[in-house]
C-alpha cells in the first residue's frame, strides 16, 4: 500500500522544527563547554542531543504517522534515531580535545603577545630615555610608549636593556613565558597549579 506525498506546510514545518532542534542542542553544547569541566559538558552535550533526537522522533511519528504505525518502520525509525544520536554524541567526543587544545593555544599566544608587546614598548623607553634606565610593566604601561597589557595576563619582572627579563602567565594557562635581553621567548610548563 502506497501512501500519500504529504503535504508541502508539513514538511516545512518537519524541517523548521528538526532546524530548530539542532541549533538548540549545538547551542547547549557550545555553552556548556565555555562553563563546566569536559566531562560535565560532554554528559549536557549528549542530554541535548538525545532530546534532540526523541523531538524529531515524535514530530517524525506525527509526520509520518501512517508509515510509522508500521510495526517494522517504526522500529527501524526508533533504531535510526538511536543511532543518528550515537554518531552525534561521537562526533562531539571526536570534536572536544582538540577544541580545549585551540583553546590553550590561544592564552598561551595571548600571553606571548603580551610580552613582546612590552618589550616593544620598553626598547621605546630605552631609546627616549637610555638603556640604563629600568622599565618594567608599569613604565612600559605609560602612554607614551603604548604597552596596554591583556586583562587576564600576569606580567612581571623588568629591568634595564643590558639585563631585562619578564615573565607573562595567562590565568587560565599552566605554562608562563619568558623574554630576555634579546627578545627570545621561551615557554615553561608550571605542575604546581
Amino acid at each position: 500500500m502506497k501512501h500519500k506525498m504529504l503535504p508541502t506546510v508539513w514538511r516545512v514545518i518537519h524541517f523548521l522544527a528538526m532546524l530548530f532542534f539542532g541549533l538548540l542542542a549545538i547551542f547547549a553544547a557550545f555553552l556548556t563547554l565555555k562553563s563546566f569541566p569536559d566531562w560535565l559538558s560532554l554528559f549536557f552535550s549528549g542530554i541535548s542531543t538525545l532530546v534532540f533526537g526523541w523531538a524529531t522522533y515524535l514530530l517524525w511519528g506525527r509526520v509520518y504517522g501512517p508509515v510509522a504505525r508500521q510495526p517494522a518502520t517504526r522500529a527501524k525509525l526508533s533504531l535510526s534515531v538511536t543511532a543518528a544520536t550515537i554518531v552525534l554524541l561521537l562526533c562531539l567526543a571526536v570534536a572536544l580535545p582538540p577544541y580545549n587544545q585551540y583553546q590553550a593555544r590561544a592564552r598561551n599566544s595571548d600571553a606571548k603577545h603580551t610580552l613582546h608587546l612590552m618589550f616593544v614598548a620598553c626598547k621605546a623607553f630605552w631609546k627616549a630615555r637610555g638603556e640604563d634606565q629600568k622599565c618594567d610593566a608599569g613604565t612600559a604601561g605609560q602612554k607614551a610608549h603604548g604597552f596596554v597589557r591583556s586583562a587576564q595576563v600576569t606580567v612581571s619582572g623588568g629591568g634595564a636593556a643590558k639585563d631585562f627579563a619578564a615573565t607573562a602567565r595567562h590565568e587560565e594557562s599552566r605554562q608562563s613565558f619568558t623574554i630576555d635581553a634579546r627578545g627570545t621567548i621561551k615557554g615553561k610548563w608550571d605542575s604546581r597549579s
